[in-house]
């Protein structure tokens, strides 16, 4: 191009600029994943936790409601974790692990007293440890427990069992640690549990009898227990010697010489089921001979 003297020209410059930044690495979130139970770090997390020298003190206490607990229904746990001392608790975890005859159902922080908390290591239904950690163990820099303050946790879990009546859940896996502290372990919490329980009676009819005459039995199922059924229960009668089978109220699944009954009507505290079978004295006897009828549960 041609410029002519004594013209002005002007000029646009444009500058492309490019800027690259890395983002901070982020923890993954408490997903519901085993936990190790001699690892204090979750296992999705990948750093290196360090011992410190042991200025604070925690405690740890538990309680469980209701208490008593029907076989089937939620417990709940509320685990307070208190710092004693006015250091930091840094680091801080409280591991929880579910009951013999439990299983997972929800966790949660009702307080943090002062810190961000993450846990995790347990889908719905499922049995094992249970985790909960302040932030600072995957956030450097971040906050432990704040000396003289407490935490409150809360673990529920569901009552499978199966429990004979008033048999007792033991919760007593559960601990609390922290880099600056030493571990300190819960005590045993106990919860009564109400579950159905069985009785079993029979009468006869008749006695004495004679050869060829029908015999009637009658047992007695009854709920002893603390707990209304609410699944099927099974009756088992075997026949008496020197006697045939001659029918049933209700019918009986009948296999050679054993009846059973599957009854699922809900058999309420207290409460009886009554089922009856009837027999025909066989031929010969004895005079005095005995009929012994004990082999039913």
């Amino acid at each position: 191009m041609r410029i002519q003297p004594g013209r002005t020209l002007g000029f646009l410059i444009v500058v492309a600029m490019v800027l690259q930044w890395t983002l901070p690495a982020v923890a993954a979130p408490p997903a519901a994943r085993p936990v190790p139970s001699t690892d204090l770090l979750p296992s999705w997390y990948t750093g290196v936790g360090q011992r410190m020298a042991q200025s604070t003190t925690l405690s740890l206490t538990k309680s469980a409601t209701p208490d008593p607990v029907d076989q089937g229904d939620l417990l709940t746990y509320v685990i307070t974790l208190t710092n004693q001392t006015a250091e930091e608790a840094q680091q801080t975890v409280v591991t929880d692990t579910t009951p013999a005859g439990t299983v997972f159902e929800s966790a949660s922080v009702l307080n943090g007293g002062g810190a961000t908390w993450f846990w995790g290591g347990l889908s719905a239904g499922e049995s094992g440890e249970f985790v909960w950690f302040t932030s600072d163990r995957i956030f450097p820099g971040d906050s432990g427990l704040p000396g003289n303050s407490t935490a409150v946790l809360q673990f529920v879990v569901r009552v499978v069992g199966p429990f004979p009546d008033q048999g007792l859940i033991h919760n007593d896996a559960y601990y609390a640690d922290a880099a600056n502290a030493d571990r300190v372990q819960g005590a045993d919490v106990t919860t009564a549990v109400n579950a159905p329980a069985f009785t079993l009676g029979k009468i006869a009819s008749d006695d004495p009898i004679t050869a060829g005459q029908r015999l009637t039995y009658t047992i007695h199922l009854t709920n002893t227990g603390h707990l209304t059924t609410s699944l099927p229960y099974t009756i088992v009668e075997t026949l008496p010697g020197h006697t045939a089978y001659a029918g049933s109220s209700p019918s009986a699944q009948v296999a050679g010489d054993t009846l059973t009954w599957t009854l699922s009507a809900p058999l309420g505290i207290g409460q009886a089921a009554l089922v009856t079978f009837a027999v025909t004295v066989t031929a010969p006897l004895t005079d005095g001979l005995p009929l012994v009828n004990d082999d039913y549960l």
